[in-house]
């Protein structure tokens, strides 16, 4: 499991700088660099849900992270092998307005 720093406040799953889900996806297939990937479990926190929504026990320290961006040196088979990555995009209103800052190219 790895651990996640999430920064993108406008979250619907961010608290504080925790992720309320069990794992996320990172979506950026043909990604060279950290701006051309995303998080594809973003939901932007709205006024009509602006409590968390838990999938199970609230924040977790760590999770699985499923991983497209097939050029990361973190990626094997899929799955994000780094031991601490950093989900940014604060103020984002949409997944393509987040990124991997972690992404390294392989």
């Amino acid at each position: 499991m790895t651990e996640l720093d999430c920064s993108v406040a406008s979250c619907l799953y961010n608290q504080d700088k925790l992720c309320c889900l069990s794992g996320i996806k990172v979506e950026g297939t043909t990604a060279d660099v950290s701006d051309s990937t995303a998080c594809a479990s973003f939901v932007e926190r709205k006024k009509e849900n602006y409590t968390n929504a838990y999938d199970g026990e609230g924040p977790k320290e760590e999770l699985s992270i499923e991983c497209m961006a097939e050029r990361c040196v973190y990626n094997k088979g899929f799955n994000c092998c780094a031991e601490h990555i950093n989900v940014a995009g604060n103020g984002a209103r949409h997944a393509l307005a987040t990124r991997c800052a972690t992404f390294k190219l392989d």
